[in-house]
């Protein structure tokens, strides 16, 4: 069981610490109730965090666990990085990580295979299911176009 989250953060991050966020909007750029989703769900994508979650007690109850505190050491870091130290403390101990750089950051970019596993994760139940394997490439070969022309509305040249 998770008794504290603290989350130490450059000043630039600081406004993103609503627990008990208005709008969906806010609920995304929240750390209090992106951390409460993956705690709850597993996951804090697209599929978690729709319009019904920013009600849910459970979350809320979660993100209201987690504080969020400026750490000055952070702020140099900022705005090439967004780092973060995350102090997670249970009944039976705690834990601390410190992160320079984001995963899938230019600097530690996503492989192709967690990109893909991304891409379905996202787009499952809908009609591009399915098609992570038409995207995601060894190559520089370019998405076919008809696959182009479901993805994207628009012109798009053959």
């Amino acid at each position: 069981d998770v008794t504290a989250i603290d989350v130490f953060t450059p000043r630039a991050s600081m406004h993103l610490s609503e627990q008990r966020p208005a709008t969906l909007e806010h609920a995304q750029y929240s750390f209090p109730f992106v951390l409460a989703t993956m705690l709850c769900c597993g996951e804090a994508g697209g599929p978690e965090l729709g319009e019904a979650a920013v009600f849910d007690p459970a979350r809320l109850a979660v993100a209201a666990k987690v504080g969020v505190h400026h750490d000055p050491v952070l702020d140099p870091t900022y705005p090439a990085h967004y780092a973060t130290r995350l102090v997670v403390r249970t009944r039976s101990g705690e834990y601390e990580e410190l992160r320079e750089v984001a995963p899938g950051d230019a600097e530690d970019p996503m492989s192709d295979d967690d990109l893909a596993a991304k891409f379905e994760r996202l787009a499952a139940g809908s009609p591009f299911a399915g098609l992570a394997g038409e995207l995601v490439a060894d190559d520089d070969t370019p998405v076919p176009p008809d696959l182009l022309r479901q993805l994207v509305p628009g012109d798009h040249a053959d």
